[in-house]
């Protein structure tokens, strides 16, 4: 098929705050008449002063004709800009993200787990010097009583 036969059906398109400067945009749809080979997506965000910039994907999978593919974008841009999808020879117009539900409960959630992780790294680490230190103690502990029964 051509492009000009070409279409997308967008079904999801996301916007979930990864830092305070990112934002993680998804996208899925189904892309209908573009071989699976040429659907390696590009994510074009209009600024607000005449400025494009262009984005490959973090990831992308198509599934028969099941696109799904993951942008990161400047936070900035992602509440002011507008945004178009380049797949397979089309140039799709995108409405605005919808903000994720819970988004900002997520992110706190994910930092305060890699927080535990690393206070988990640092605190096993610290048992592992302790014990290292426990086992030369015991060791010569050991010498000591074995020379004074000698």
């Amino acid at each position: 098929m051509s492009p000009a036969s070409a279409s997308f059906e967008l079904e999801r398109f996301a916007a979930t705050p990864m830092t305070d400067a990112s934002v993680l945009l998804e996208i899925e749809g189904l892309l209908l008449g573009v071989p699976p080979r040429s659907a390696s997506p590009r994510l074009l965000v209009e600024g607000t002063r005449r400025s494009r910039q262009e984005h490959d994907a973090l990831e992308s999978t198509m599934d028969g004709e099941r696109l799904r593919a993951s942008f990161i974008v400047p936070a900035a841009s992602a509440e002011t800009a507008g945004f178009a999808l380049a797949v397979g020879g089309l140039l799709l117009e995108l409405p605005a993200p919808d903000p994720t539900p819970g988004a900002d409960r997520t992110v706190a959630l994910a930092r305060e787990l890699n927080g535990a992780r690393r206070e988990l790294t640092r605190l096993r680490a610290h048992v592992e010097a302790d014990a290292e230190t426990a086992r030369g103690h015991a060791s010569e502990l050991v010498a000591a009583r074995e020379e004074a029964v000698a």
